[in-house]
């Protein structure tokens, strides 16, 4: 099944064209197209990193935010291992960026005129840029809202995430002379105005807007699917909070080592799949494949995977809660299953494959810290078998 799902992808690519691209080249998008419309000169670094973005009078976005709406439908659809946030948050961002480039839309009685005849170029690409990143932030918020129903969760992720991949612009908006004695243009050199390097949270406008827009989605979503948790823990107690707290830190310590190997792994299979990394047979193989064909050989991991570790594979949350709900899966099983999970997950993002990595994250956690019980769990009986006397001390209660 998860191969049907690479072969939707891969049939996108190959007759549609590239998707849209991750948070950061977005950012780079829309301040180019911020710039743009402002009838202004976007500077080289920024053409030249987006060569092939139209102005948006010559390009309809439309098309191209579908296609990548429906290659996420067909590799979550199909079970590969991905999650739903990140083609949640990159939905959200499309519609405010559908909103931000259609003429009809300019909404001068919430945002004020964007344009007035006594502003200065880099006035008016500064208030361009900051009503469309505010746009573009309310968007993401949105939909990590409305993936989580979670809406304060929509609104840090604005203000951390987004806010991390916004950054300021040096706008080039004139010349000037090196040499006043000089008559000739060689001397001159290019001017620049730094723009776009205000902080969302600057502002109390920015801060009301991302939650309202938060906060609605949340409520859409909760009349259309429910008011129901994504995530669903078991019952559990603290009772010894000094005892325990100890054990979370070396949980947490545990965490970060995981994410780092994750990250480094994905890293190092995205490099293979590009043709850069890996033996020179590697490298050429995967150099000689084209890019439409690459989703398939994800999507058929996940699926050879998933024959016999059927839960690597993504239907829901409802594989992830029947974790956190059973507490008798074996450690070592466990631990299969945290290897398992992190190698299809960086295999189907490296691939081509489209979704996130948040769902697949919490997974890893959760099977991690399930892991990490078990070993406590059982060293603290066997302590407790071979010195009965100790039993009575609080830390080996309830076990």
């Amino acid at each position: 099944i998860p191969a049907a799902g690479g072969l939707v992808v891969g049939a996108l690519l190959r007759f549609g064209g590239d998707m849209p691209p991750g948070l950061r080249d977005t950012v780079k998008e829309v301040d180019l197209d911020s710039i743009r419309s402002s009838n202004a000169t976007p500077p080289t670094e920024l053409v030249s990193c987006m060569k092939d973005i139209q102005p948006p009078s010559e390009r309809n976005d439309l098309p191209r935010f579908f296609r990548k709406a429906l290659a996420a439908t067909a590799t979550l659809g199909t079970g590969n291992s991905l999650g739903p946030e990140g083609p949640s948050v990159e939905a959200g961002m499309s519609l405010s960026r559908l909103l931000m480039n259609n003429d009809a839309s300019k909404l001068p009685w919430v945002f004020g005129m964007l344009e007035d005849d006594d502003m200065s170029e880099v006035e008016r690409v500064n208030r361009k840029m900051s009503r469309d990143r505010l746009l573009l932030a309310c968007g993401a918020a949105a939909g990590v809202s409305a993936g989580f129903n979670a809406p304060l969760s929509g609104v840090f992720f604005a203000l951390e995430i987004v806010q991390n991949a916004l950054v300021s612009v040096d706008l080039p908006v004139g010349k000037e002379r090196e040499d006043a004695d000089f008559d000739g243009d060689d001397n001159a050199r290019m001017k620049s105005a730094n723009v776009g390097g205000e902080a969302l949270a600057l502002q109390q406008i920015n801060i009301s807007a991302i939650l309202l827009a938060s906060v609605v989605s949340a409520l859409t979503i909760q009349l259309l699917l429910g008011n129901e948790l994504a995530l669903r823990l078991g019952s559990f107690d603290f009772n010894n909070p000094l005892l325990e707290l100890p054990l979370y830190l070396i949980l947490g310590a545990m965490s970060g080592i995981t994410a780092a190997i994750f990250s480094g792994v994905a890293q190092f299979l995205k490099n293979v799949f590009d043709g850069e990394k890996g033996s020179p047979l590697v490298r050429e193989t995967f150099q000689s494949i084209p890019k439409y064909a690459k989703p398939l050989i994800g999507s058929l991991v996940c699926g050879v995977v998933g024959v016999y570790i059927p839960q690597v594979l993504f239907f829901g949350y409802e594989t992830l809660n029947s974790l956190f709900l059973n507490n008798n899966i074996p450690t070592e099983y466990l631990f299969l299953l945290l290897v398992a999970k992190l190698l299809t997950t960086a295999i189907s993002a490296s691939s081509g494959l489209v979704g996130g990595t948040f769902a697949p994250s919490l997974f890893l956690g959760g099977v991690l810290g399930a892991g990490f019980h078990n070993i406590i769990s059982d060293s603290l009986q066997s302590v407790s078998h071979a010195y009965p006397e100790l039993s009575a001390y609080p830390i080996f209660q309830g076990i």
